[in-house]
């Protein structure tokens, strides 16, 4: 797929689902093509209102990820989804991570695999794409953060040498690390998303959308989120002052364009 048709697939997207009574669909909505893996559920812990930490094991050099809710007994943890552990089973990590999630939470390690990937993209209730390419600038984590094994072995499967140009590959003792974006001229990140851009209807889209990152599909992980990422999704729904929330009357609101 090319870049036109990426960004015209976002553009069809986000205007269809905001002439419907559901929401619209930007940067985080959509089924991506990751499945299960530890970063999907890791997203869905975060979205379930999980905290995290990393700590490192001196003596194996793994980086391990800790998720806790202070309403559970007990840990989540699990290899950090963003190394790649040449030593490790990512099948097994995802297996026991899985069950200590789904013990966690009260379900069956079944039911939780099926609703895992599918609550990791879906955004907050009210979240509207404006299109204002905010989360894409604003967020430092889009263009200088770090990407999991399953990213790159996807766009790896699909040929997609484009994206993989961008793609730092740190290989060190026992793991490999990936990170993005990088200008394969100088090594460095970029200033901002080298994906970001204009669309011919107006606004800003993505020019991967179709191939985009898990850390863009599960965007925004809260409200909270969104609005330190400076997202403007959210000015059709304000907060009022009872701690509720309401539709507000901007012509973004999804009752006034149904």
């Amino acid at each position: 797929m090319s870049e036109r048709q990426d960004q015209d697939r976002f553009q069809e997207e986000v205007s269809r689902d905001r002439g419907g009574a559901g929401q619209a669909l930007g940067p985080g909505m959509g089924q991506g093509p990751f499945g299960l893996c530890l970063s999907t559920l890791e997203k869905f812990l975060l979205k379930r209102g999980f905290t995290l930490r990393e700590t490192c094991d001196r003596l194996t050099g793994v980086v391990w990820t800790v998720c806790g809710r202070a309403d559970l007994p007990g840990e989540v943890r699990y290899p950090s989804p963003a190394y790649h552990y040449n030593a490790r089973d990512r099948g097994a990590d995802l297996e026991a991570a899985l069950a200590a999630a789904a013990a966690l939470l009260g379900l069956a390690p079944e039911v939780l695999a099926a609703q895992a990937a599918g609550v990791a993209l879906m955004p907050p209730a009210g979240f509207a794409c404006r299109l204002c390419g905010s989360c894409c600038t604003s967020m430092p984590d889009a263009f200088r953060g770090r990407l999991s094994y399953e990213e790159v072995a996807w766009w790896r499967s699909l040929g997609l040498y484009r994206i993989l140009r961008l793609v730092g590959v740190e290989e060190r003792a026992g793991h490999t690390l990936y990170t993005a974006w990088k200008n394969p001229k100088t090594g460095k990140f970029f200033k901002r998303c080298p994906w970001l851009r204009a669309l011919p209807g107006g606004g800003r889209g993505c020019g991967i959308y179709e191939h985009r990152p898990l850390k863009c599909r599960s965007f925004p992980i809260t409200r909270e989120h969104a609005e330190w990422s400076h997202c403007r999704a959210f000015e059709h729904f304000p907060v009022v002052p009872d701690g509720g929330e309401r539709r507000g009357e901007g012509r973004e609101a999804a009752a006034e364009e149904g």
